[in-house]
């Protein structure tokens, strides 16, 4: 009795095996059971039965080529999907999926940065770092105001040597000791002026009763006196 491969199972002496299906060049799914078991039945449509799937964390970089399913290449990482921020003074942050891509910058370059410490304040910061300091100013000159002395300057400001705090005052009794007389009957012997003021030392009555020398004869007359008075 003749019967189909399907219905055969090895039951019957003569059976005929279907004509199966070409296993094409990924294999064959399935046989037909015995004794047609070299009979593809279903044969494979891809080679997926024997691709492992790749696929990680951050996707499929590349499929099979004979599994479109499955994934060959994976993505290491997300570096495709995020965008690297401009780096003038170094990267403070990378992307946690993305250790190529800097995802914070740092803003200013204040970590590589000393601060110089002033007394009298900065003078200039950091071009890179405006908030340290890089150069002080040597004095406090820019907030003081200099005196101006007309007999020279007593003291200047402990902070700014080149400015005069506070000014001479004049005593003429010490810069001109001895001159006291503003006018002189008999002549002046000797002047000195100071603090603005002029004073003289004034030349004695002889005993002739006169500032000069003695004149002729007897019967001659002396000169008068004369009287100098300053005048300001």
């Amino acid at each position: 009795q003749s019967t189909t491969g399907d219905e055969c199972g090895g039951k019957y002496t003569e059976c005929v095996c279907p004509t199966g299906v070409d296993e094409g060049p990924y294999g064959c799914a399935e046989y037909y059971p015995a004794p047609c078991n070299t009979v593809c039945k279903i044969a494979y449509s891809d080679n997926c039965h024997i691709r492992p799937d790749n696929t990680g964390s951050y996707g499929c970089q590349k499929y099979w080529d004979d599994c479109k399913s499955k994934c060959e290449v994976p993505y290491e990482d997300y570096c495709r999907n995020r965008t690297a921020v401009s780096t003038p003074y170094g990267c403070q942050t990378y992307w946690s999926d993305c250790s190529t891509k800097c995802q914070v910058a740092y803003p200013d370059n204040c970590r590589n940065r000393t601060a110089a410490s002033c007394t009298y304040g900065c003078q200039s910061s950091w071009g890179d770092c405006s908030s340290k300091c890089q150069t002080c100013y040597s004095d406090n000159c820019r907030n003081r105001t200099a005196v101006s002395c007309t007999y020279g300057c007593q003291s200047y400001f402990s902070d700014c040597t080149s400015k005069c705090q506070t000014c001479k005052s004049c005593d003429y009794s010490t810069q001109c000791p001895g001159y006291e007389a503003t006018s002189c009957v008999y002549g002046i012997k000797s002047t000195c002026s100071a603090c603005g003021i002029k004073k003289y030392k004034c030349k004695p009555l002889t005993s002739s009763g006169s500032s000069g020398t003695g004149g002729g004869g007897g019967g001659g007359h002396g000169r008068g006196p004369d009287t100098i008075t300053s005048r300001f």
